[in-house]
C-alpha cells in the first residue's frame, strides 16, 4: 500500500493518520510522519529530480563526463540538495563545486567531502543543499 501525503492535510490508512507537516518546500515535497513508526520523518522532494538533469547537463557542458569524471549525481530530499558523488580528481571536485554553486546561488550550505577507497563509491563528494544539515539534532548519517 502506497500512502502519499496532500497539501490538504491527512489521509487514514487503517490505524495510523498520515499527515503533511511541511510548507517550506516547493510543490510536491512533503514531510510525512507516523506516530510510532520506526521512521518518523520522511520527505519526499520529486522536483529533485529534475534539479538532477539539470546538473547532469551542467557537467557535460563544462566538459565532465559521467562514469570519467564521476559516478553518480544523487538528490538529497532531507536536505533539499545535489550530491556529485564518485569524482576522481580533487580539482575537478572543486569546480564542480563552483559551477553546482553558480547554478544554485540562493542555496547556503555547499562542501566537498573525500570517501575512502574502501567505501561504495570512493572519491571526492560534492554536496550542495538548500536546508541545514542539523535538524534539531535528529539527522542521522548511515
Amino acid at each position: 500500500m502506497i500512502l502519499i501525503a496532500s497539501e490538504h492535510g491527512a489521509m487514514q490508512a487503517g490505524a495510523r493518520t498520515w499527515t503533511d507537516v511541511s510548507r517550506r518546500s516547493s510543490v510536491g515535497s512533503g514531510v510525512i510522519r507516523s506516530a510510532g513508526s520506526p521512521m518518523s520523518q520522511f520527505r519526499f522532494c520529486p522536483e529533485l529530480f529534475d534539479l538532477r538533469n539539470d546538473a547532469l547537463a551542467i557537467l557535460a557542458e563544462a566538459g565532465f563526463a559521467w562514469m570519467s569524471h564521476f559516478g553518480s549525481i544523487d538528490i538529497d530530499d532531507a536536505l533539499y540538495g545535489i550530491e556529485v558523488c564518485g569524482i576522481v580528481q580533487e580539482e575537478d571536485a572543486s569546480a564542480i563545486l563552483e559551477l553546482m554553486k553558480g547554478r544554485h546561488p540562493d542555496w547556503p550550505y555547499a562542501h566537498l567531502t573525500l570517501r575512502e577507497s574502501w567505501t561504495r563509491e570512493p572519491g571526492w563528494k560534492v554536496i550542495i543543499h538548500r536546508d541545514p544539515e542539523d535538524a534539531g539534532g535528529t539527522m542521522e548519517w548511515v
